[in-house]
């Protein structure tokens, strides 16, 4: 058993007492000071509750990994960089999924970016050009922190929505740079020779 301080006990039993024989002068004190600044605590809480929605959403999707505190520092710092572009610009943005997370794209900072919401109600579901250099990646961290079977089902998700068979996607991603896509393509609405030169 740990040591105990008698004077930290002593302390600890008097505050104790305190709150007991307080407790609705404590509650209306606390109650007044919230209601005062209830503004500035609720701009202070929206990033995280707007990042908490799409942490959400990516877990009933299964596009989720466990997240590491620095992880999770960054997605929050991301929200609150748009929240103030709002601010400071008077354009609306929106955080978009590079690879979305219909086709298992991973909730996580090296998948997500500011843009427009103009810009993201075009790009909706697609899979952009500029996406196929996150598959490796992803295929990594869901094996590091899932597992090889939700690793295997991305693969699966992703060479669906490319209209390619697995095998063929996974020696795309191992041929190391022998294909070259098309900025300009967008997997809804073009063929697969309009990502390969």
């Amino acid at each position: 058993m740990p040591y105990r301080d008698p004077k930290n006990a002593k302390r600890d039993a008097y505050f104790k007492e305190y709150r007991r024989v307080n407790r609705e002068r404590i509650a209306a004190k606390n109650k007044k000071w919230y209601l005062k600044n209830r503004e500035a605590i609720i701009e202070k809480v929206k990033p995280y509750l707007s990042e908490y929605r799409r942490m959400s959403r990516a877990k009933q999707l299964d596009c989720f990994v466990p997240l590491s505190d620095d992880e999770k520092k960054l997605l929050t710092f991301i929200e609150s960089t748009r929240r103030k572009m709002i601010e400071e610009s008077g354009k609306q943005y929106e955080i978009d999924h590079i690879i979305p997370l219909k086709y298992g794209g991973l909730h996580h900072p090296i998948n997500v970016q500011i843009v427009e919401s103009r810009q993201n109600k075009t790009k909706r579901d697609s899979i952009s050009a500029d996406s196929l250099s996150l598959i490796s990646e992803h295929i990594s961290l869901y094996r590091q922190r899932i597992g090889d079977c939700r690793a295997d089902r991305f693969v699966t998700q992703i060479a669906r929505a490319m209209c390619l068979t697995k095998e063929k996607l996974l020696e795309l991603l191992e041929s190391d740079g022998e294909w070259k896509p098309n900025a300009s393509a967008s997997f809804s609405n073009s063929t697969l020779e309009d990502f390969f030169a």
